[in-house]
């Protein structure tokens, strides 16, 4: 379990600090109090914070003397630093961030817009362990590039940032500005929140991914004309470093890029620091192991030899069944239905009745084998990332999940037209209402009937359900419906797997939701599933990790069986 972050507060007034602390610890992060400048740089030879919120106006030392007494060592200055004070006065701004602070926030701020800040801080904490020699910050060295649609705007950013210490670029294309920093090279970028075709926003994301995978270190500091809430959380979730309305005076905007720039600069050397030190362990721990004794060595090679050729060997057989249950499996079911129908036709004159219904039962276990075969892999699939999440408007994705299914005239399906909009990839919240529908469909024991879905807002997420007046489930068996190949009714009477709802309840708890029935023989069923208004975040190179029952070589088989299916070749 990750541990809270510890965040380091420097504030002189006891009500001040007691109303902090009680608000962040209400966000679940540990806060460590102190009154005065010199006790928090006593704090710091024990125990570092992952951030720091300090007071500009503390006793005997002010808030940018202690900046800079932090920023001075080597083993403190990558610890973010958040200034706060009561006063409204832009010199203060300045003087804060120019003093080695990451980012200035007044008092009478919103706390929210406090809480986006800590957050967007956190998040690119990096290990501030070092003893290595310190490394003099130059901006001359940083190219910072501007993005906006407005040629007016960015001819006022080049007259006004004109023999600033950093190299300044324009770009009017955030496609061309995308370029431009895949390329390398660019240390901060200024993005406009609005612009035609590839918003700010999406910029900003597109930047993000790159850095969470390390292939780029740009510093984000998003520009904007409406400066309000909405747009500062759009922002920062997006992966802005920083936010400033363009109104905001011109100094505000250099201090807050040369403090951007000073923290990619810590960042970078922090990163050179500890590539050096797993250097110096690596070859520490490579001096060890040359001083052992010949014989352990031999024994140890040995035994990887032994161990590596198991494991191979291993490999080999589970590829074996892999493709005997993926590619050979579908190659004879194929074959087979060709088959029969080769037979039927040449025989179809001298066949008789209980012939022709032989046939038809190949047929039908032909279908339905090859249908198992599209089901598991399906089931496999269910946790993997299937598309960007989007807004996904559900009243008009179930109405077209119920004209596909093609219902019998006599039965009636109710939409309401009030249906939310969900941020989320469409397939699988496609499969989940497909499923639950088709089944009503599917289990009623009547000519005609009726199918409601309904949809309430339960505070973080969305609660839909599907209720039908069919035959009812017995609640012994309410459980079971939702385990793997179960199905109430005998094969031969029901077309069906019996993965429909394990599949439903795979995607949704994936999701991070929970799906339940409620039902009884002779009053219908309902199928009610919780799904989030905002997608969650998902790791695309850990899909395989939503099946916990299963050991990695059970995974590589299903990706196997996956790659089979889809027709690779062997």
């Amino acid at each position: 379990m990750t541990p809270p972050a510890r965040i380091l507060l420097v504030e002189d007034s006891a009500a001040q600090a007691a109303r902090l602390t009680q608000f962040l610890e209400a966000q679940g992060w540990e806060v460590i109090h102190k009154l005065t400048a010199e006790e928090a740089l006593s704090q710091l030879a024990g125990v570092y914070p992952d951030l720091m919120l300090v007071d500009y106006s503390l006793p005997y030392m002010t808030g940018d003397e202690f900046c800079r007494q932090v920023r001075m060592r080597i083993d403190t200055r990558i610890i973010p630093i958040i200034m706060l004070t009561a006063q409204d006065a832009l010199d203060l701004e300045t003087r804060g961030l120019e003093s080695g602070a990451d980012d200035f926030v007044r008092k009478s701020a919103n706390p929210e817009h406090l809480i986006l800040r800590i957050r967007t801080m956190l998040r690119r904490v990096r290990n501030a362990s070092s003893v290595l020699r310190p490394v003099a910050f130059e901006s001359s060295r940083s190219r910072v590039l501007a993005v906006d649609d407005s040629a007016t705007y960015l001819a006022f950013l080049q007259d006004k940032l004109y023999g600033e210490l950093y190299q300044l670029e324009t770009s009017s294309s955030p496609a061309e500005g995308l370029k431009r920093i895949e390329r390398g090279n660019i240390d901060c970028v200024l993005v406009d929140l609005v612009m035609p075709g590839l918003d700010g926003i999406e910029v900003c994301r597109q930047i993000d991914g790159w850095r969470r995978n390390r292939s780029c270190r740009t510093m984000i500091l998003m520009l904007t004309a409406k400066e309000d809430t909405h747009d500062l959380e759009q922002a920062l979730e997006a992966g802005a470093d920083d936010f400033v309305g363009k109104s905001s005076d011109v100094v505000v905007i250099k201090v807050r890029i040369r403090a951007l720039l000073r923290r990619k600069f810590y960042e970078d050397e922090n990163e050179r620091i500890l590539e050096e030190l797993k250097k110096r362990e690596l070859d520490t721990e490579r001096a060890r192991m040359a001083q052992e004794s010949a014989e352990s060595r031999a024994a140890l090679f040995d035994q990887l030899r032994k161990t590596a050729a198991e494991l191979l060997r291993s490999n080999a057989e589970l590829e074996e069944f892999a493709y005997a249950a993926s590619h050979d499996l579908r190659a004879p079911l194929h074959g087979i239905g060709n088959l029969a129908d080769w037979l039927c036709e040449e025989l179809s004159e001298s066949l008789s009745e209980e012939q022709r219904k032989r046939f038809d039962l190949i047929h039908s276990r032909v279908h339905r084998l090859q249908s198992l075969v599209d089901d598991l892999l399906q089931y496999s699939r269910a946790g993997r990332p299937d598309g960007a999440p989007a807004p996904v408007e559900t009243g008009p994705l179930v109405k077209e999940i119920a004209d596909l299914l093609d219902p019998p005239p006599s039965f009636t399906i109710q939409v309401p037209a009030d249906m939310p909009v969900v941020v989320s990839a469409v397939s699988p919240i496609r499969l989940v209402f497909s499923n639950l529908i088709g089944n009503a469909l599917k289990h009623h024991n009547r000519r005609d009937g009726l199918i409601e879905v309904i949809a309430e807002d339960a505070g973080l997420c969305y609660r839909f359900s599907v209720r039908d007046d069919g035959p009812g489930i017995a609640p012994k068996f309410h459980d079971r419906i939702f385990g793997l190949f179960q199905t109430l009714s005998s094969r031969d009477c029901k077309e069906g797997s019996g993965l429909g709802l394990a599949l439903v309840k795979r995607i949704v708890e994936k999701q991070g939701g929970k799906v339940e029935v409620d039902s009884d023989l002779g009053r219908g069923a309902t199928f009610s599933f919780t799904w989030p208004k905002h997608a969650p975040a998902i790791d695309e190179t850990s899909w395989s990790s939503g099946l916990p029952a299963l050991c990695a070589a059970d995974r590589e088989i299903l990706k196997l069986i996956q790659g089979a299916v889809d027709g690779k070749p062997e």
